[in-house]
C-alpha cells in the first residue's frame, strides 16, 4: 500500500508519457549506467552494493572487457576472467603471438591491466587486475611448470 500512495505522488509530481513507465528502473536513477555496453551495464549493476571494498570480481568472457577493468579499477574492485580475441582495446600483439604447448605471453599496461595468453590444447586468453606479467617456476608432481605470481 505504501509504495502505491508512494508511486501516486510520483505520478503527480512527475508527468511521463507512460503508465508503465513509473515502474521502470530506466527513468529513475539509472542514468550513470548508461555508458558502456550492454554487458558492461550489467555487471556494475549487480555489484552495486560490492564496489569501493577492494573484492575481486571473476568472470567470463562474455563479460569481460577492457573498458569494465578500467572502470572497476576506478572503483577499487579488481577484474579476472577470460576474455574474446576480438574485444575493443585488447593487444593485437597478444592475440597474434603464435605459442608452444604450454607457453605463457603476457603485457601489462600502464594502467595495471594484464593481457595473458597461454596454450595448452587451445589458446585461453585471459584479462587480469590483480596479478602482474610476471611469472615463477612451480614442480607440480614432479614435473616443472610455469605458473603467475601472485
Amino acid at each position: 500500500m505504501e509504495t502505491f500512495i508512494g508511486i501516486l505522488l510520483w505520478m503527480g509530481l512527475f508527468k511521463l508519457p507512460k503508465l508503465r513507465n513509473y515502474w521502470s528502473k530506466h527513468f529513475f536513477g539509472t542514468d550513470a549506467l548508461e555508458t558502456g555496453s550492454a554487458s558492461q551495464r550489467v555487471v556494475i549493476e549487480m555489484m552495486n552494493g560490492l564496489l569501493d571494498c577492494g573484492r575481486t570480481l571473476f568472470t567470463d568472457n562474455y563479460y569481460t572487457s577492457i573498458a569494465l577493468a578500467t572502470e572497476l579499477l576506478e572503483r577499487k574492485t579488481h577484474l579476472v576472467g577470460t576474455i574474446r580475441s576480438n574485444r575493443k582495446f585488447y593487444s593485437k600483439a597478444v592475440v597474434a603471438k603464435k605459442l608452444q604447448k604450454y607457453e605463457i605471453f603476457a603485457q601489462e599496461s600502464n594502467n595495471g591491466i594484464v593481457m595473458l595468453k597461454w596454450k595448452d590444447k587451445r589458446d585461453v586468453l585471459m584479462l587480469s587486475t590483480k596479478h602482474t606479467d610476471s611469472v615463477k617456476i612451480v614442480c607440480q608432481r614432479g614435473k616443472k611448470s610455469l605458473s603467475l605470481r601472485l
